[in-house]
């Protein structure tokens, strides 16, 4: 059963900063040590966009210490054309991360006619953090020296591919920069073909398996055979390209 976690009042900085984690059900940031998977936000809209199909929406909040944006799909679409930029609103959603984007994917998004509630929310906001961790910026990623893992989640031995001039410290070389281009390189190990192979091998799949309810990316995975987190990283791309969509928590359906 889907694990309900309680709507958290938190202010848009603290959840930018925090590194996003998932466990076999949820996905959320830590809150000292509690977890945070849904949470209650306030502030104005920056930015708002709808497809022509409203199939999927999103509007960029502030709140005063940071931006994040808040994606809708299907019916929820509704209630983001009904706000307007310039708008205050209150939104309940879920945390979600995709390529260093934080964003939240709402239970529901109102407008909020009283601005002076903004006001209030601002001053609770202050309360709460005060009995929270300090906010630590989320920790940037450091490209390994000698192994690297390939998008195929096998592990080469470079030492034995790459040339002497990799391995062995020599003057005038810069090994973090050097570091920086093994790591690019080492991304485009796969061919382009393959790497549209499988997107279509997953479409084709999830249309196969979807019963009306959507499938989640281990029934995917099973199907055409790939590995689990492959799939979750390409339909976790073709989520945010637009190409399908979560109408519930961890599960996929195809945008028609």
């Amino acid at each position: 059963m889907y694990e309900r976690f309680v709507a958290k009042k938190l202010d848009i900085k603290r959840i930018i900063n925090s590194k996003v984690e998932q466990d076999d059900k949820n996905r959320f940031i830590m809150l000292g040590d509690e977890k945070a998977s849904r949470v209650r936000l306030m502030g104005t809209v920056v930015q708002k966009f709808v497809s022509q199909d409203n199939t999927y929406s999103f509007i960029v909040i502030d709140d005063g210490t940071e931006t994040i944006r808040i994606r809708a799909f299907e019916e929820q679409t509704k209630d983001i054309a009904k706000i307007k930029e310039g708008d205050i609103i209150e939104t309940i959603g879920r945390i979600r991360d995709y390529n260093d984007e934080t964003y939240i994917i709402p239970d529901f998004v109102k407008k909020v006619e009283n601005p002076n509630y903004l006001i209030t929310r601002k001053l609770e906001l202050l309360k709460i953090n005060k009995n929270l961790p300090e906010i630590q910026k989320n920790p940037v990623f450091e490209a390994p020296k000698i192994e690297i893992a390939l998008a195929s989640e096998e592990k080469k031995d470079v030492k034995k591919e790459m040339p002497s001039l990799f391995l062995e410290k020599k003057e005038g070389i810069d090994e973090e920069k050097l570091s920086e281009e093994i790591v690019s390189e080492s991304i485009e190990t796969e061919p382009a073909s393959e790497k549209t192979s499988i997107i279509l091998r997953i479409k084709e799949a999830m249309k196969e398996l979807d019963l009306g309810y959507g499938v989640n990316p281990h029934q995917v995975a099973e199907h055409i055979k790939e590995s689990e987190n492959q799939v979750y990283d390409v339909m976790t791309k073709l989520m945010k390209e637009g190409d399908i969509f979560e109408p519930k928590p961890g599960k996929f359906k195809i945008l028609d």
